[in-house]
């Protein structure tokens, strides 16, 4: 989706701008990726806030069982660990 798309590259104002218009943050792609996924695993942390704040299951697994914050451990992307674990 375009969400999942702008969630993994890390544009923050098209994520704002989807959200804004209703993306939905619970679609699913590759392997049951949520957006979620992607811009934590790639370290995007004011995207992963801004998931969250429009509703983003922070517990939610893809197809392998790996959650969020298990991506972003996996990547070694610790200020998103923290704020993660900060979240709930």
């Amino acid at each position: 989706t375009a969400l999942f798309m702008a969630s993994a590259m890390g544009h923050v104002d098209v994520v704002r701008l989807l959200l804004r218009k209703g993306a939905s943050v619970q679609k699913r792609v590759f392997h049951r990726n949520a957006p979620l996924h992607a811009a934590a695993a790639e370290g995007w942390t004011e995207i992963v806030e801004l998931l969250v704040q429009h509703g983003a299951t922070l517990d939610v697994r893809d197809g392998f069982q790996n959650t969020p914050l298990m991506g972003a451990a996996d990547s070694n992307e610790v200020g998103t660990v923290r704020r993660l674990i900060e979240l709930g």
